[in-house]
């Protein structure tokens, strides 16, 4: 299986060796073969997912913002050729009249990042409604920590700036701070 491939890590042991699935061929001529600037942003995705690794024992909030901007970045890549099918009735606030993309619930036509960001893994990860959950549940956690402030466990290093009243998943993320 692949995963063994990337959860390894074959410094611990210094009798391992570090080997590739043999897939790695047709990766790499895949890679090689992509034009110049979609090239680019793989190593920017990937850039990602290294900077996202190495941080995460130290800095767990910023972290996750960095491997799910990894998965954003890679969203943008596969959906930019779906924007032609976006029609908007105003241009200033982006309210939708057409869209590649419709809401389950009330069919209406939707076009945000988080659509789009829920469609890819849908797409390329999976289907069943527990995923499902969980995809939210990452987009709901990276706008939490974008837009209020919100930490995970283990980055909370002083206790004098926590509201306790805010903390809504003990095991996931703290309160935010109030100066």
């Amino acid at each position: 299986m692949h995963k063994n491939y990337y959860v390894d890590d074959p410094f611990d042991d210094k009798e391992k060796q570090i080997s590739f699935p043999h897939s790695i061929y047709v990766i790499f001529k895949n890679y090689f073969l992509l034009e110049q600037k979609t090239r680019n942003i793989i190593d920017t995705i990937a850039h990602l997912i290294y900077q996202g690794i190495e941080i995460k024992s130290n800095m767990k909030s910023i972290s996750f913002l960095t491997f799910v901007t990894a998965i954003e970045t890679l969203v943008s890549l596969e959906y930019k050729d779906k924007n032609d099918g976006v029609k908007y009735s105003c241009a200033d606030c982006k309210s939708l009249e057409e869209s590649p993309f419709n809401c389950s619930k009330c069919g209406k036509p939707i076009w945000g990042v988080t659509a789009k960001f829920k469609e890819f893994l849908n797409t390329y990860v999976s289907q069943d409604t527990l995923s499902k959950q969980k995809f939210k549940r990452i987009y709901q956690m990276r706008s939490n920590i974008v837009h209020n402030g919100l930490l995970l466990i283990g980055d909370k290093e002083f206790d004098l700036l926590f509201d306790e009243k805010y903390e809504k998943d003990s095991k996931i993320q703290i309160g935010r701070a109030h100066v």
